[in-house]
């Protein structure tokens, strides 16, 4: 029987890490194709994609994929489970997709099988919604009533694996406006793993900067010893020209 691989993503934009996971998709489970479902003008929460939707296409093709096909803006601009439901509704309609390939933080299905059933229930977002009121982030809250509920091996299993965590990249990583009392994903994710964050991130850092950052002796130890790196870069490399080209074609 032909295998089929089918992935869900935005590529926005497409880069190295994708490709490999299409490398190791094809890798891992032998598939002869692999099929990506992409978010087209709008990605997830409904923000505009930062590059046009044939461009990435054409990026995934030439990273690996074999067909691209669109996500519906009515589930591209869904929550993560909406997202999520259109794009394997999507590649259970081709009718030739045997695999699923997605990354997670665990490979142990039946662990991720259980989280899901968890989060489905009434109860949990119950609790969720209590530890919220006593001040909890979402993502913490949802760990602690996780805890309290279905499944105890994931936020124990969290806490163990990211006990310090380096955060690098531009004002992404850096938490570039966020308002009082707002927390930026590296504090959820401690928030939810009880780790120490050290953020090298800067607000306007381009990968040039980026390089420096990792040139810099005061700070190898710290990101040598991270159980956890988080890093968002690039988007100000591409920024500049992307500038440059717009204000020339109204000049």
């Amino acid at each position: 029987m032909t295998r089929i691989a089918g992935i869900t993503a935005e590529y926005d934009p497409f880069h190295a890490g994708h490709a490999y996971h299409i490398e190791e998709t094809k890798r891992m489970t032998g598939a002869e194709g692999v099929i990506c479902v992409m978010c087209g003008s709008f990605v997830q929460r409904g923000e505009p994609a930062f590059l046009d939707k044939y461009a990435r296409a054409e990026a995934a093709v030439r990273g690996g994929a074999d067909l691209v096909l669109e996500l519906p803006p009515r589930f591209a601009a869904a929550s993560a489970e909406g997202f999520a439901r259109g794009a394997v509704g999507l590649l259970a309609a081709c009718g030739c997709v045997t695999d699923l390939s997605f990354g997670a933080e665990t490979d142990d299905l039946v662990l991720l099988q259980k989280t899901a059933e968890a989060l489905s229930e009434e109860t949990l977002a119950a609790d969720a919604k209590r530890f919220m009121k006593e001040g909890k982030s979402y993502a913490a809250a949802l760990a602690a009533a996780g805890t309290d509920a279905a499944f105890p091996a994931v936020p124990a299993q969290a806490a163990a694996s990211y006990q310090n965590i380096v955060v690098l990249g531009d004002s992404i990583s850096s938490g570039y406006m966020l308002g009082t009392g707002e927390s930026g994903y590296y504090d959820i994710l401690a928030d939810c793993t009880g780790g120490t964050v050290t953020n090298y991130a800067v607000t306007g850092h381009t990968t040039e900067n980026l390089l420096g950052v990792l040139s810099d002796s005061s700070k190898q130890a710290a990101i040598k010893n991270a159980d956890l790196i988080c890093i968002s870069i690039g988007g100000n490399d591409l920024m500049q020209p992307t500038k440059t080209v717009l204000e020339s074609k109204t000049q």
